[in-house]
């Protein structure tokens, strides 16, 4: 009977990406959540299963991601907190970043930036998540104007780490509205421009070197 629920959810579950993936979003989440509802019992007889415990865990996360493109951030906080709870060690902190991305948006923003000074402790994060970081900071800037400073220090600090990591999207940065509430800052702007510098222009990415005969 396990065997046959689990399968069923992973139906409902990926279903419920192929109707996130055409722009069904509120359709998507019925899907999810049967999916959800279904593996509960299971992992309620069999809490060790670790099978349940990963469909469980994907459509979670699954829905957490419809709940944001809906701009349900509060919902979808719930959901990532779920996700990390059901995570395996090696697996937690990708899903604590998710979470403090949507708790910022959800205006939990002392918990946000609470969460990423807890993770950016962590050694082994790529270039790519130490900008998430810093997006993280620099809109929890914009949504606390009592720490709007402290908050957007932080985050050109973990810009700044990030372009030394290895970050080159400075397309990226020029349209990244999340960083908005940096734009204004000396320092932003030579730190892009010192991007844009590094970064091969069009010319270069399309055109790979021509091969000597």
């Amino acid at each position: 009977m396990s065997d046959y629920q689990i399968e069923l959810s992973a139906s409902c579950c990926n279903f419920g990406h192929l109707l996130r993936d055409t722009g069904k979003l509120q359709e998507s989440l019925t899907w999810f959540s049967d999916a959800i509802t279904r593996l509960h019992p299971v992992l309620e007889r069999q809490p060790k299963h670790p099978t349940a415990r990963q469909f469980l865990r994907k459509s979670y996360g699954a829905r957490a991601m419809s709940y944001e493109r809906l701009g349900q951030f509060a919902q979808a906080v719930a959901d990532w907190d779920r996700v990390v709870e059901l995570s395996p060690e090696n697996e937690q902190r990708f899903n604590r970043l998710n979470l403090a991305k949507a708790r910022v948006r959800a205006g939990q923003v002392a918990e946000a930036v609470a969460e990423v000074a807890e993770l950016t402790k962590l050694s082994g994060w790529n270039a790519v998540q130490q900008y998430s970081f810093a997006g993280i900071c620099a809109v929890a800037a914009s949504k606390d104007a009592d720490k709007k400073t402290e908050y957007a220090d932080r985050a050109m600090e973990l810009l700044r780490q990030a372009v030394k990591a290895g970050y080159k999207d400075a397309a990226r940065m020029k349209q990244d509205t999340d960083l908005d509430p940096l734009r204004g800052r000396d320092d932003f702007k030579m730190l892009l421009v010192e991007l844009e510098k590094k970064s091969p222009s069009p010319k270069e990415v399309a055109s790979p070197p021509s091969e000597k005969k």
